[in-house]
């Protein structure tokens, strides 16, 4: 279930950085907390 949630975060992000880049152009896009660290769970936010 757990896995089942970031997979599905992760085409989120995606889409996300999908949009940002295509609407703003951005030199950089940083990712930053849990899940830069690869540390996200259930309760991550």
């Amino acid at each position: 279930m757990v896995a089942e949630k970031l997979v599905k975060s992760d085409r989120i992000l995606e889409e996300m950085v999908r949009r940002l880049v295509t609407a703003f152009h951005p030199d950089h896009i940083y990712l930053y907390g849990s899940r830069a660290r690869g540390e996200a769970g259930p309760d991550s936010d």
